[in-house]
Order: C-alpha cells, then sequence, then structure tokens
C-alpha cells in the first residue's frame, strides 16, 4: 500500500467528451476520474459523479495494472486517508451492495486552503485545455499561470465553500469544451479570458435555474 498526495483530479472523458462511467454485471454504475500522484497517473471509480477525495488530500492506496479495450492503465483503490480513517472501496463490485458514499464531514472538506488549491489546479487544468483545443502552443508557463489566475479568481468569487466553487469550475470546464464546436465562440484567434468566463456565467445560471425556469416541451 503507497501513500501519497493528489496532485491532479479530473474526470476521464470518453470519445465524445462525456464523463466515462463503467456498470458492472449486477452492479451500481460508477464514475471514473483520472488522479495523479507525485511519481504516477491512473484511474479511480466513484460512485457520484464527484470525486470523495480533492487535490492536496493525502490518502492511502493500492494501484494495480488494468487493460480495456487493448489499453493498459493503472488502476487505483484508494484505502483510507493519509491518517489511517478506513475508506470503503468504491471500486466495482457486483457480488455486495455499493459502498457507503463518502462524506462532506471530512475535516478538510471545506478548508479554504484546500479549495484554493483545487481552484487553482482546476483553473491551470482548463487553461491548458482551452489552449490545446485552440493550437495556440507558443505560450509559457507563466503566461499560463497568469490567465488562470482569471479562472480562480471567477471560480472563488462566492467564497470557498467547495460546493459552491464546484459549480463554477465545472461551468468553466463546460466553456473550455464548447470552444471545439463550429462558429461556437466567434474569433477562436482572439478569444480572451473573459469570453470563456461569459459562456460559463450562462451556463452557471442555467444550474441555479434548475426547477424554476426549466419547461418540458
Amino acid at each position: 500500500m503507497a501513500i501519497a498526495v493528489i496532485q491532479n483530479i479530473k474526470n476521464k472523458l470518453d470519445d465524445n467528451g462525456q464523463h466515462e462511467t463503467y456498470t458492472p454485471q449486477g452492479g451500481a454504475k460508477m464514475w471514473k476520474f483520472v488522479v495523479t500522484f507525485p511519481d504516477m497517473e491512473g484511474v479511480a471509480f466513484a460512485k457520484k459523479s464527484t470525486f470523495r477525495f480533492g487535490v492536496g488530500d493525502k490518502v492511502s492506496f493500492t494501484a494495480t495494472a488494468d487493460e480495456e479495450d487493448g489499453h493498459r492503465f493503472k488502476k487505483f483503490n484508494i484505502i483510507e486517508d493519509g491518517n489511517g480513517s478506513p475508506e470503503q472501496s468504491q471500486q466495482p463490485q457486483s457480488d455486495q451492495p455499493p459502498p457507503q458514499q463518502y462524506s462532506k464531514s471530512k475535516s478538510t472538506y471545506n478548508s479554504p486552503d484546500v479549495v484554493k488549491g483545487i481552484a487553482m489546479s482546476t483553473a491551470l487544468s482548463h487553461v491548458i485545455t482551452s489552449y490545446e483545443m485552440l493550437g495556440r502552443n507558443e505560450v509559457d508557463q507563466d503566461h499560463v499561470i497568469s490567465v488562470a489566475r482569471g479562472f480562480y479568481n471567477w471560480i472563488v468569487k462566492d467564497g470557498f465553500d467547495r460546493d459552491i466553487c464546484s459549480r463554477r469550475w465545472y461551468a468553466v470546464e463546460h466553456a473550455v469544451r464548447s470552444v471545439q464546436w463550429k462558429d461556437f465562440i466567434g474569433d477562436k484567434e482572439n478569444v480572451t479570458t473573459k469570453d470563456f468566463i461569459d459562456i460559463a456565467e450562462k451556463y452557471l445560471d442555467a444550474v441555479k435555474n434548475i426547477g424554476t425556469d426549466v419547461q418540458m416541451v
């Protein structure tokens, strides 16, 4: 068993850009996440579409080799947090009831320092992804960090509650992924951080208005 600090967490996407899931025979649907530790990266599973640990959390885990559709990858099973508190396995299992979901009562869940770290890491990831989609290769790390601070400031605009921030960083993710659609964002050569945030604002409003202004047609 290894102990390490989580450096990054992101949704594992399928070929259509959707959050990838896996449903074992006779079992419950699981969501896949790409988890990065200092010396390795692999896939972990969760019962819900949000991961139970965050960037900066120290955890104990096992890593095993797995293969899917001819591609080999590391599969992580996080056993406990770094303080030795047990976490029930969330690997896909069909012969036993689903494990208890991770509780938000974990002491670091809404820690401002932890949420700040997650928000900045997420912002950096979104900037890098946006530049990859736009084909912008002539940028340096200082520039990426500078742009990421713009995303970060918007993500933490309402404070450091993780649930509130998560709606904003997912809105930015959706805005960034939208840039690949033809004519969606206008002049891709001159797109700015504000353009992404304007789109993210619309996505965030759609989330906030669920149950109030959405009608079936």
